[in-house]
């Protein structure tokens, strides 16, 4: 190739080019300048919006709209005419579900068996279809069941001697603990650690998040199996029940019992908390105190009805609590009180026999399952009789386990032949409820209802007491009807 034939860049050429990229330069110059300004003018507006935000946080805050706002009901659960319940998730255990519980924002769920292991699934994921069941699986269950729960881990329930250290596993150390079967659980609200109910008395707080199954501490003071934990709404303390008759209250922070409530005389079977509620606690009848055999009408009984005396304003608070024992007895308890708050005795001929109770959601009645298939409702303003009694079909059995909803008037009420949704306010009419699919001729021992009011959780299992059991988990959605 000759050099004749290269076509070489004029000067002219070059020089207009770099004019031009100079002019490019300065207008990219002034442009970035200009963005800069408008970049901090943005921060300053973050800012100020930041700072707006952090107001309002601080304002919820103390007003109390942030737990409001975590848990908010599904629109129209509060003042709906009736619900539609219908199951989806089925979680096989192939052993007596005596323990369930769930984060606030149920998204993990957790199980303790009779085979003495606690599991973890994910409900999220288990609602969302991740793993489905066989025709086989599908076989005992309605048409809509066709999800399996997704189980993320499992672990035992160990149950070890005094003196055992933490740190130590069952590879290491085989002879120093065994497994115990799991009659309570109570879990942390983010799930960090979980406490679980041994046969033994003892109580095991364990990780959960890392290393989980890992022994923190045990709390030992009962002296038979714990059946029944409830943390406080600080999660700095638990209330334990057990077998031995005894109820304790303890400091996590300490390990050690604060308080202990005596005098209950049966096996625990609830220990709950009273909802938010202004109404004064009446006490029993066997506890008021008449002048005269004709005293004041404000003092004894008028026209065959038990005028109750009222506690001042010490029902009203979060230390209220009730506590149900399996020989039908109800007692009511104010942490702040020495003595006894109040007592709901057996009525008479009704079995002396209660595996679950629950308040209304507004704190001032009470909800009693009964072996003779029937639920009594008891009024805070008067213990003497039941307000009411909502029946059951004649062969429906012991009612094991009652729920109630956030609209005040359905509860519902397990009983060994299926679950019921009762409409409490049409208890007059010749049908007043209608059976929720699912459970089928087994003890349920748990029903949880989530914050939402979106899922109701029933396990099967008989708590380590009596009867027999479908050993599953059935995870049901609800549907609001207007």
């Amino acid at each position: 190739m000759e050099t004749d034939d290269l076509e070489l860049p004029n000067d002219s050429s070059e020089e207009e080019e770099n004019g031009e990229n100079g002019e490019n330069g300065e207008n990219e110059e002034e442009s970035e300048g200009e963005g800069e300004e408008e970049d901090e003018e943005d921060l300053e507006n973050e800012n100020e919006n930041n700072d707006e935000d952090d107001e309002d946080d601080e304002e919820r805050v103390s007003s109390g709209k942030v737990e409001e706002e975590q848990a908010s009901l599904q629109p129209g659960a509060a003042d709906c005419s009736s619900y539609n319940i219908v199951p989806y998730v089925a979680a096989l255990h192939a052993t007596s579900v005596n323990a369930l519980v769930s984060t606030p924002c149920s998204r993990w769920l957790f199980t303790g068996g009779s085979d003495g292991y606690i599991r973890r699934f994910d409900m999220f994921a288990s609602v969302a279809g991740k793993s489905l069941l066989t025709m086989a699986q599908r076989h005992p269950f309605v048409d809509t069941v066709t999800k399996g729960g997704v189980l993320m881990s499992c672990w035992e329930n160990e149950d070890r001697p005094l003196g055992a250290t933490s740190s130590s596993t069952a590879l290491e150390s085989p002879h120093e603990s065994k497994m115990s079967p799991v009659y309570a659980l109570a879990v942390h609200s983010q799930a960090v650690w979980l406490l679980s109910g041994l046969d033994s008395g003892t109580i095991n707080l364990q990780t959960v998040r890392i290393e989980q199954g890992r022994i923190i501490a045990t709390l030992s003071r009962h002296k038979s199996a714990v059946s029944v934990l409830t943390l406080d709404a600080d999660e700095t303390a638990v209330l334990s029940g057990g077998w031995d008759r005894d109820v304790f209250d303890w400091d996590l922070n300490l390990g050690i019992v604060k308080r202990s409530f005596d005098g209950h005389t049966g096996q625990l079977a609830v220990i709950s908390a009273r909802p938010s509620s202004h109404l004064p606690i009446a006490t029993s009848p066997a506890d008021s105190d008449l002048d005269s055999l004709f005293g004041d009408d404000n003092d004894g009984p008028k026209n065959g009805e038990y005028k109750p005396k009222e506690i001042g304003q010490k029902g009203e608070s979060k230390d209220a609590f009730m506590t149900a024992c399996i020989d039908g007895t109800i007692r009511i308890w104010d942490k702040r009180q020495a003595e006894l708050a109040s007592k709901i005795p057996v009525t008479r001929g009704v079995p002396p026999w209660c595996m679950s109770a629950c308040w209304s959601e507004n704190g001032e009645e009470i909800f009693v399952g009964r072996r003779n298939s029937c639920i009594e409702q008891f009024s805070l303003r008067n213990f003497s009789s039941p307000s009411r009694t909502l029946k059951l079909p004649a062969g429906s059995l012991a009612v094991s386990s009652v729920q109630t909803l956030p609209n005040g008037r359905h509860i519902l009420a397990a009983s060994y032949d299926t679950i019921r949704l009762y409409d409490v306010e049409a208890s007059n009419k010749s049908v007043p409820f209608y059976i929720v699919p699912g459970h089928r001729t087994g003890t349920v021992s748990t029903m949880l209802v989530d914050p939402t009011c979106r899922f109701v959780i029933t396990a099967g299992g008989n708590r380590g007491w009596e009867g027999n059991t479908t050993d599953v988990v059935l995870i049901s959605e609800i549907g609001v009807v207007p």
